[in-house]
């Protein structure tokens, strides 16, 4: 990393120069000082305890050098490391917005653009049916955002895992409009870093449920499996063939699959056609990541 020395290097260094610093100024006592200096001095216990004050001088000084050396390397790293942070917390925070409101917002103008072409074919009754439809959807959006930024807020505020997947069943069902049973293991354990995914995943396998299938009613189970945590998102709505789905559908099962993905898991998404449908997501354990 840049601005950071060598700490194998520094090591050598603590080691070779104050060793070669005595060494030379032991050679120069003996072979060229002793013939001026007093014998005492040259030769005796008082040149001794002066090689031992030169050596205490020489390694208190090269300390010194090296401690702020590695204070410097300590501060710069500290530094590298609060910058990762922020840029992956912007990176966390640009996914939040792009996967809620990007999404939300392209929804809209499709739902506007056949608005538009009901207006042109004269199909006044059709357009207004649909401006209705656009209207609660504008408002469900925008509940939708408000639970993302909450979200945020109560990640940063440290939530319990089995609080937040309650809160964020509840408020995805009085969004919705439908029933939502949540059901959390109390040995069910998952990192801290990745529940905002968990959750995220949560509120789009309801929100798929509600939208494309037509279910009335959901559950949302998170257990302990093996050596891992499994969370199921089940309901009983029309279902679906997942090897035919295309367009929106398609992208938020995408979107699904690349944050578990993120989280250090494995998502599996079981329908079809009138059988509702079932997502799950599979964690490995803290200590096994």
């Amino acid at each position: 990393m840049e601005g950071i020395p060598d700490l194998g290097r520094v090591r050598w260094l603590a080691i070779l120069l104050p060793t070669l610093a005595i060494g030379i100024f032991e050679f120069m006592r003996h072979q060229w000082l002793a013939p001026v200096l007093p014998p005492w001095l040259g030769h005796g216990w008082p040149g001794n305890l002066l090689g031992a004050l030169v050596v205490g001088g020489v390694t208190y000084g090269f300390t010194r050098i090296f401690s702020g050396m590695v204070a410097g390397a300590a501060l710069t790293a500290a530094r590298a490391r609060e910058e990762a942070a922020v840029l992956v917390e912007r990176q966390r925070l640009g996914r939040e917005m792009h996967d809620s409101v990007a999404q939300a917002l392209f929804y809209l103008t499709v739902r506007l653009d056949e608005v538009s072409g009901l207006v042109a074919a004269g199909d006044r009754g059709g357009a207004t049916q649909e401006l209705a439809a656009v209207r609660e959807d504008v408002r469900a959006t925008h509940g939708h955002v408000r639970s993302v930024i909450s979200d945020l807020k109560r990640q940063a505020d440290g939530e319990d895992f089995g609080e937040a997947m309650r809160r964020a069943a509840r408020e995805t069902a009085e969004r919705l409009k439908i029933r939502v049973t949540c059901r959390v293991s109390e040995d069910a354990r998952v990192p801290a870093a990745v529940k905002g995914q968990l959750v995220a995943i949560v509120k789009e396998a309801l929100t798929n449920a509600q939208r494309h299938g037509g279910a009335e009613h959901a559950v949302v189970t998170v257990k302990r499996r093996g050596k891992g945590t499994e969370l199921e998102v089940t309901d009983r709505g029309r279902g679906f063939d997942p090897g035919a789905v295309r367009g929106e559908d398609h992208y938020g099962l995408a979107i699904m699959e690349e944050r578990a993905l993120m989280a250090g898991g494995a998502l599996r998404v079981s329908s079809a056609p009138g059988a509702g449908t079932s997502v799950t997501v599979w964690m490995p354990a803290p200590e096994d990541r």
